[in-house]
């Protein structure tokens, strides 16, 4: 995504699309997303960025879209955008403006949080984080998401936590510096008990960051 968008950022467009090649949109997801980044842009006086929330196809459970940081929870889409903390990077709308103040996705993380961190840093300096509304696609649910589950064996959970689409301890002891230092060594330390007592975050959504 790094190379794809340093590349296209040569050229110079109005807006970058960040999809995901599990993600499948749903007809007019782009029209939505382009028509509530100006609506944003006449509210606020400047760029914003626009995430489109998606669903599991068989089951219609929310899998991704915009989230609050305090518990990690997602944000259930309305008919109109809705204010978040930090975002999904299946579906983002991304315009030439906050690409020209935040720059591209960072290289410290290989893919999880990747997106995360570009949200919570474009905030940082300004920029409107918005969930657009309704249902903009289809994903299922990671299979990163396996090392929270009791059921998969803890010598395959630790393998994944440290697999580029689980959680890398070292990736994401430096989000936390960036963005939580306060709570850097507990969520670390809860990290690594949810891998070995998976049963005790039962109910939880599967796979979100401690």
């Amino acid at each position: 995504m790094r190379r794809a968008w340093e590349e296209a950022s040569r050229v110079g467009f109005d807006y970058y699309l960040w999809l995901n090649d599990d993600t499948r949109l749903v007809a007019g997801a782009i029209h939505v997303l382009l028509a509530t980044a100006a609506q944003l842009y006449q509210r606020h006086g400047r760029a914003a960025i626009v995430a489109g929330a998606t669903r599991d196809e068989q089951t219609g459970e929310p899998t991704f879209g915009g989230k609050w940081m305090k518990d990690d929870s997602l944000i259930e889409p309305r008919d109109e955008p809705l204010p978040c903390d930090a975002i999904n990077g299946n579906i983002a709308l991304i315009p030439q403006q906050v690409f020209e103040l935040v720059g591209n996705l960072s290289q410290d993380f290989t893919h999880a949080i990747g997106d995360h961190d570009y949200s919570l840093r474009a905030a940082a300096q300004g920029v409107p984080v918005y969930l657009a509304p309704g249902y903009l696609g289809f994903c299922s649910p990671t299979a990163g998401s396996s090392w929270t589950l009791r059921e998969v064996s803890l010598r395959r959970r630790w393998q994944v936590l440290h697999s580029p689409k689980g959680l890398p301890p070292q990736e994401y002891s430096e989000f936390l510096r960036r963005h939580m230092p306060r709570k850097r060594l507990w969520k670390l330390l809860k990290l690594y008990a949810r891998v070995v007592f998976p049963s005790v975050w039962v109910g939880k959504q599967k796979g979100q960051v401690p």
